[in-house]
Formats: structure tokens, C-alpha cells, sequence
């Protein structure tokens, strides 16, 4: 009895095993099958190509500056190019309401973020000139950000202001500087060869020709020198031109409608006028004792122009009655003269 259960059982242990064995099999038939390939150890290869290939690909995609990535502060797509020499140049105009505080946050921005102001100029007209023209204050900076943080600079500038204008140009210059680098390795290479040379000079005039060729390698590579620094300055610091200008309203972003026109317009007139009468008034104060003055004369002048005037026409008056006096004297003469005419008749 015990004969038969051990044999039962080892037969259902060796019907398990053979089962499981078929299973794996069947699983890997299907992609053997679709690729054509019958040879388990040609698709372990085939495997292993492919992964090889992936892995070359994407190693060639990120020495060629493939890699993309998302800004968090903008939302913006940024491309990641560690291998070019990009050199970026952005130009932004702006308006502000708070003149002296958003320019001072500007320079302290620049500062914080580990740039420099390479120049700078300022206009700002007379407030007691023309009231008018007291908000035409402006400002011109030329900053230089570094590279990495210039979208942060821009950003923050932006929403602290009004943008009316901005452009950016990115100059790559990774060619003009791999071909600089190589002349410089080239003339290195020369002028260690002449540094050798020059040990074994014979002759005085070997050794002429030899140190007039080292001068001149010399000042190449300074040259050379001088313009991979000005390249990594302009590649490592960007330059933004800023042109701030203080305003009392922002400039519209896009079409007002006719509505906003109007008030607009109304908004304008009423500011003008307000304008105008506190100039007249700065005016009539400031020049009040001329206008005193010149008030006293006219009033002198009209003051004898009536006087003339009244006298020219009392002068007329008196006159025209002395001539009636005469006309009714001659006409009571001729009267009594017929009257002595009839009598004597």
C-alpha cells in the first residue's frame, strides 16, 4: 500500500514538473514567433542590442543639448543646452507709477542676484518748471545678469512694472569659440616646439628667427586668450537694456474699446484743465508784482484818456452853445429890424 502512494504521488510530482516546464515555453513562443527567431539565445542577444542602442541614443541626446525641462517660476519650456556657448541679449521697456521705489528694487534685484550695473543715466526735469512735466522722469540701465537667473531678473522686473516692449536675441557662438580654442591649442603647441627649438639653437641667427617667431606666437595667444575671456563674460552674464519711464497711467495692452475711449478722454480734458488753471495760478502769483505794476499803468493811462476826453467834449459843448447863442442873437436882430421896417411904413 505504501508502495503504491509513493509511486502515485512521485508520478503527480513529474506531471507538475513537466507541466511547468511546457508553460515557460509557451510564453516565450510568442515573441520568438513574431520576430522570426527560434534560437532562445539569439533573442537574449537581440535583447541586449537593444538596449545598448536605446542607452547610445540617449547619450547622444544629451551631448547634443537634447534634454528639455519646465521652468517652475514662468511655467515656461526651457531647453537645456550645457554644451553650447549661447550668448543672450534682452531689451525691456517699462513704465512705473512709483519712479524712485521701482528703480531702487531694480538695482537691489541686480544686486541680490549676483549681477552688475555697467552703465547707467537718468533724466529728470524740474518739478517746479511745469507741473505738467513732472512725471516724465526716465531712466536707462545697462545690466549684467548671470545666465542662469536671467529668466528670474526678467520676471520679477515685469511684474513689478508695465511692459510695453521687450525682445531678446541669443547669439550662439559655440563654433567661433570650439575654432578659438583650437587655435590656441595649436599656437601652444608652437610655442612649446620653439621653446625646444631655442635650447638647441647654434647659431645667432637660428636664435633670432626663433624668439621673433615665439613673440609673435606670443601675442596671438594673448590675443586669443583675451577673446575666450570676453566670450565667457558675455556667455556666463547676460546683458538686459532697461528703459524705465514714470507715468501716471500705464499704457493700454491692447485695443481700448469705445466705452474705455470716452472715459479716457473725459479723464484726460479733466486733468488738462486742472493743469491749466494751476499753472495760471502758479503764474498770476509768481508774476503778481509786475502784473501790479502793469495794472497801475493801465489804469493811469485810462484814467487820463477819459480826463482828455471829457475836456475835449466840454470844450465841444461849450462850443456848440456859443454858436447858439450867436444864431438866436442874429435872429432877434433880424426880428427887431422888419418890426422897425413896419412901423416906419
Amino acid at each position: 500500500m505504501k508502495r503504491i502512494l509513493t509511486i502515485v504521488v512521485t508520478f503527480i510530482l513529474a506531471a507538475a514538473a513537466v507541466g511547468l516546464t511546457a508553460c515557460g515555453r509557451a510564453a516565450a513562443i510568442p515573441e520568438r514567433t513574431r520576430l522570426g527567431i527560434t534560437d532562445p539565445d539569439e533573442m537574449v542577444f537581440i535583447k541586449e542590442a537593444a538596449m545598448e542602442e536605446a542607452a547610445a541614443a540617449y547619450e547622444m541626446d544629451a551631448a547634443a543639448g537634447m534634454s528639455v525641462g519646465f521652468n517652475g517660476e514662468s511655467g515656461s519650456v526651457s531647453v537645456a543646452n550645457p554644451g553650447r556657448k549661447l550668448i543672450r541679449n534682452v531689451n525691456l521697456s517699462l513704465e512705473s507709477k512709483d519712479y524712485d521705489n521701482f528703480t531702487s528694487s531694480v538695482i537691489e534685484k541686480i544686486r541680490v542676484l549676483g549681477g552688475y550695473v555697467e552703465n547707467s543715466s537718468s533724466s529728470s526735469p524740474s518739478v517746479s518748471s511745469d507741473s505738467a512735466y513732472r512725471y516724465a522722469r526716465n531712466m536707462n540701465i545697462t545690466a549684467r545678469i548671470p545666465a542662469d537667473r536671467l529668466d528670474a531678473f526678467v520676471d520679477g522686473v515685469c511684474a513689478e512694472s508695465n511692459l510695453t516692449y521687450k525682445s531678446e536675441n541669443v547669439d550662439d557662438v559655440t563654433l567661433q569659440y570650439s575654432d578659438t580654442e583650437s587655435r590656441k591649442k595649436s599656437l601652444v603647441e608652437e610655442q612649446n616646439r620653439l621653446n625646444e627649438l631655442m635650447k638647441k639653437a647654434e647659431t645667432v641667427e637660428d636664435l633670432i628667427k626663433i624668439e621673433e617667431r615665439l613673440s609673435e606666437v606670443r601675442y596671438q595667444l594673448e590675443s586669443i586668450e583675451s577673446q575666450l575671456r570676453t566670450y565667457d563674460n558675455q556667455v556666463d552674464y547676460s546683458t538686459v537694456y532697461l528703459d524705465i519711464t514714470e507715468v501716471v497711467d500705464y499704457t493700454p495692452q491692447q485695443e481700448a474699446t469705445l466705452g474705455e475711449k470716452i472715459s479716457e478722454g473725459f479723464s484726460g480734458c479733466i486733468h488738462g484743465l486742472g493743469r491749466f488753471f494751476a499753472g495760471l495760478f502758479v503764474f498770476i502769483i509768481s508774476y503778481s508784482p509786475v502784473l501790479i505794476l502793469l495794472a497801475a499803468v493801465v489804469t493811469g493811462v485810462v484814467f487820463l484818456v477819459k480826463k482828455k476826453s471829457s475836456k475835449a467834449q466840454d470844450s465841444k459843448a461849450q462850443d456848440s452853445k456859443a454858436q447858439d447863442s450867436k444864431a438866436q442873437d442874429g435872429k432877434a436882430q433880424d426880428g427887431n429890424e422888419g418890426d422897425g421896417k413896419e412901423q416906419d411904413s
